[in-house]
């Protein structure tokens, strides 16, 4: 009878340490995955939060658009975009004039909702230029709505103008260091032939 007891002491001792050590590793596991999630919560925060909250990237885009640029505007998209190993992301946002819906420009805003001035000097004396095209690529090419004007200023000047300064009245002043491209896609009928034209009209 002793020995019987014994033995039920010794398997309920086991199955406690069992029980014990069966908690130790439950333990040991919710904390590493706790570590994991915390991990991989901190990691990912920004792409959750700050596209959440791209409204007010847009508000501050819109109150900035409303100061610099004279005509009414439309947001086309916001995308929010941090690389890896950069301490902060920013917000991409392209917006049209209502006006002229087919002409896009860009803006930068960074994540504490600051307007990248100088990427939007860039855009809007692009925007500036090509409407100066516009005359001459319809008097080439009447129709034509596949083309793209860029230009370059230099750093210096991108400084020295605020984005209100129409783009033709920084070129007047400094036509030496100013560039400006101008890119038409032209489709070509490698079969046109006189013959083919007056067949099919």
């Amino acid at each position: 009878m002793k020995q019987i007891a014994a033995a039920a002491v010794a398997i309920f001792n086991n199955i406690l340490k069992v029980e014990k050590y069966m908690k130790l590793v439950i333990s040991v596991v919710l904390i590493i995955f706790g570590v994991f999630a915390a991990a991989l919560t901190a990691l990912l925060w920004d792409y959750i939060y700050y596209p959440l909250i791209a409204s007010t990237a847009e508000e501050s885009a819109i109150a900035y658009l409303k100061a610099s640029f004279p005509e009414e505007v439309a947001i086309d998209d916001v995308t929010y975009s941090k690389p890896f190993g950069n301490d902060e992301g920013e917000y991409f946002i392209t917006v049209h004039p209502t006006a002229k819906p087919e002409i896009k420009l860009s803006m930068n805003v960074s994540q504490d909702f600051n307007v990248d001035e100088k990427n939007f000097k860039k855009s809007k004396w692009r925007y500036d230029t090509i409407l100066e095209y516009v005359p001459l690529i319809n008097e080439m090419s009447p129709g034509l709505s596949s083309y793209a004007v860029n230009m370059f200023i230099p750093a210096d000047l991108l400084s020295s103008y605020p984005a209100e300064t129409k783009y033709g009245e920084i070129r007047k002043l400094h036509e030496n260091v100013t560039e400006e491209y101008l890119f038409m896609s032209v489709l070509i009928d490698r079969d046109f032939s006189e013959q083919r034209t007056l067949e099919y009209g």
